[in-house]
């Protein structure tokens, strides 16, 4: 289920990239954290599952930081209440 702070009137929101990647750092950065927590207790699943999404991660904020340098900078928008 996508939020209705992304879709106003069928439309998504102009900084929907930019929200997924600060979205993406902040889960990079906890499951890095995760990672070196627990490594000693996870077991060969959880680990490689651990790390698939923390490459998966790397790769997405490569992917949507190069769409955001491409285009115009444009700091995100307010809400509106």
């Amino acid at each position: 289920m996508v939020s209705a702070f992304f879709i106003i009137n069928g439309q998504y929101m102009d900084d929907e990239r930019e929200i997924l990647f600060i979205a993406l750092s902040n889960s990079l950065q906890m499951n890095n954290k995760m990672l070196e927590a627990s490594k000693d207790s996870l077991n060969k699943d959880q680990l490689e599952l651990l790390q698939y999404t923390i490459n998966r991660h790397e790769e997405l904020l490569i992917k949507y930081s190069n769409q955001i340098l491409e285009e115009e900078v444009k700091p995100i928008k307010r809400p509106q209440w």
